[in-house]
């Protein structure tokens, strides 16, 4: 998997270090690809060629609705998970692809509580005004359990 500890999406673009699960320009698990992935639609060629083929600037058009759903399934998917008192924080997913790839049964030893994650540095929280929507939204599940 490519190195990209500590480097920014901006840093990875520049140096060529693109998600390791692309081959040949294209995604090897699209039907099971990640939410962020789901939300990630562009709607110019020639700027996805740009940033991710030709290490320009990661400038890429996107539907505003696009965008929009992708917050609001991140604002559920952050709910469920402190409701089901599992970890809600983000890595950088090459980073934390290696991490739990690199262990034995991460995925049932997660569901258990595990910090599969260890050493992997996380993302920045959400903005307060995301933490507050993920709060209503678990407090608003929580009786539903």
């Amino acid at each position: 998997l490519p190195i990209s500890k500590g480097l920014t999406l901006e840093e990875r673009l520049r140096t060529g270090l693109m998600c390791a699960l692309l081959k040949d320009h294209a995604c090897s698990i699209y039907g099971a690809r990640p939410l962020g992935c789901h939300g990630f639609v562009s709607v110019d060629l020639s700027a996805c060629i740009s940033a991710f083929v030709n290490a320009g600037e990661p400038n890429i058009p996107m539907p505003s609705e696009f965008v929009s759903a992708l917050y609001a399934c991140r604002i559920l998917l952050m709910a469920s998970l402190r409701l089901a008192r599992l970890t809600d924080a983000t890595f950088e997913m090459n980073e934390a692809l290696a991490a739990i790839l690199s262990q034995e049964d991460a995925e049932a030893r997660w569901l258990r509580g595990e910090n599969v994650f260890a050493g992997v540095a996380t993302l920045p929280p959400p903005p307060p005004q995301f933490e507050t929507e993920i709060r209503k939204m678990a407090a608003f599940a929580a009786p539903l359990l």
